[in-house]
């Protein structure tokens, strides 16, 4: 099979801070605390074909993440918009508190509260998050914000990604 296929297995850390434990533990894995181990310890296996480089992604913690309730027969945009607007209160991704941070830390923004976060169930090796802290729905979003986010946070965020793991060459 290795000849064929290129396996690789990536294991990392995430830190979930201590205001976030009981959402995750208890909420998210029903006190199941080998889950929780295994959620701060996320893995991801990749099978690479070595002829035609398509590759396949697994994480089987990915599977237990929480999922959006169904909207109705709402059209589209009017259903996103209330998703958005319900999800507002208790936010997580609104909070650096209730997000999980990468292995090296965080990149901050601080002037304008941007700042990235590890994604809680990765598919790949790094997938990371720029998180505008200010601005609950992506529709309020303008080019100052989505620019910072990218030339303030991300490429940073990947820099120091690529310091860790220099195999990981292709940003954003």
């Amino acid at each position: 099979m290795n000849s064929l296929y290129q396996v690789d297995i990536s294991i990392d850390h995430v830190t979930v801070p201590g205001s976030m434990v009981p959402l995750v533990r208890d909420t998210w894995f029903r006190g199941n605390t080998t889950l929780y181990t295994m959620f701060q310890h996320p893995q991801t296996l990749t099978v690479t074909d070595r002829y035609t480089w398509e590759t396949s992604n697994v994480n089987l913690i990915r599977s237990l993440r929480p999922k959006p309730a169904s909207t109705g027969s709402d059209d589209a945009l009017t259903a996103v918009r209330k998703l958005i607007e319900a999800a507002r209160p208790g936010c997580n991704f609104c909070d650096t508190d209730h997000t999980v941070e990468d292995s090296f830390g965080r990149v901050r923004v601080a002037q304008s509260n941007i700042f990235t976060a590890e994604n809680s169930f990765r598919f790949l090796d790094y997938s990371g998050l720029v998180i505008p802290g200010d601005i609950h729905s992506f529709l309020e979003m303008d080019y100052p914000t989505l620019r910072s986010m990218v030339v303030e946070a991300a490429v940073p965020w990947f820099r120091n990604i690529h310091s860790l793991h220099g195999a990981n060459t292709h940003p954003i």
